[in-house]
């Protein structure tokens, strides 16, 4: 069954069928990733490069066939799903928390959902679309990441608005520290000007708690000024590139089958800040976190370029 859903990846709007029958569970399992492909049970060497190193292909496979257990089995009705806190129904401004419906027994056939929050309180009616099949928009979002190692311009345009996104925050900061370093030096001058005793008792008062006051602003805004110095900092040494952002889409291509439920919540928590659903359009809107793409991409070395070094 294909869905006529769209997505608009990363600050692009880009249009991709949503497609439920897709799957990622042959990637590290096809010998097409390791330049070899099968005809009638027999292996032959393709005339194509190999993505994937054919010992991690050996190993990964070996494991996945030793702890093949369903996607129903590794998830209960009480786990938050591997979107939880950054899907949100934006038709209700609500977030989709995860749900599953089906039996218990062993061997039943669990189903799992994320459900806009006003349906679940307030009923389905509310919505326009109370619930998405949980599988099918986890699968989608990560091949709609994955969409960035394959279309030059899409990644090219990323790599521009992510930069964009970095310098607009960093010059906003710089904005506020510019202020907070005016404010203290006029702070400074008003408790240059009343730090010596009047020499009068009841003038005293009033100074010693005007100098309490101001002594008290100039500690906050001194934390603040170190919070806003380390966000700076922190900024510059994080910026992704185009090179960057291409190395951790495509190191997610080869994680993901193979990752624990666990594992995939934090890793999709790491590389997306939110995602949202509109079922006026049937879009999802997918923003990723440029922090934690260049952490990410340095955690998860690309083999290929970890040889050349």
């Amino acid at each position: 069954m294909t869905s006529g859903w769209q997505t608009n990846v990363s600050f692009v709007s880009v249009t991709q069928q949503f497609n439920t029958t897709s799957s990622m569970g042959r990637l590290l399992t096809n010998p097409i990733y390791i330049g070899k492909v099968s005809y009638r049970d027999e292996m032959y060497e393709g005339e194509h490069r190999a993505i994937v190193d054919p010992e991690v292909f050996a190993a990964v496979k070996k494991k996945l066939n030793a702890n093949r257990v369903s996607i129903g089995d590794r998830i209960h009705g009480k786990s938050p799903g591997v979107l939880a806190g950054l899907l949100r129904c934006s038709a209700c401004d609500s977030m989709m928390t995860h749900s599953t419906s089906g039996g218990s027994g062993r061997g039943s056939k669990r189903y799992r959902y994320y459900v806009c929050n006003k349906a679940k309180k307030r009923g389905h009616k509310t919505c326009p679309r109370p619930s998405l099949p949980a599988e099918e928009v986890e699968r989608f979002v990560v091949a709609q990441l994955q969409t960035l190692t394959i279309d030059e311009d899409l990644l090219n345009e990323t790599s521009l608005r992510v930069s964009r996104t970095i310098n607009d925050k960093g010059d906003t900061l710089r904005k506020e520290l510019s202020l907070l370093n005016e404010s203290l030096v006029n702070l400074e001058r008003a408790i240059e000007a009343i730090s010596t005793p009047t020499g009068e008792d009841a003038r005293e008062v009033k100074r010693l708690d005007s100098l309490a006051s101001l002594t008290e602003q100039q500690t906050r805004d001194l934390r603040r000024r170190n919070d806003l110095q380390e966000q700076l900092a922190k900024i510059q040494a994080s910026t992704p590139d185009r090179k960057t952002i291409r190395k951790a889409i495509k190191n997610l291509e080869g994680l993901w089958e193979h990752l624990t439920m666990g594992e995939r919540s934090r890793l999709m928590s790491q590389l997306v800040a939110s995602i949202d659903h509109d079922p006026a359009d049937s879009t999802l809107s997918i923003t990723l976190s440029p922090l934690g793409l260049k952490s990410f991409a340095t955690e998860n070395p690309d083999k290929e370029e970890s040889e050349k070094l």
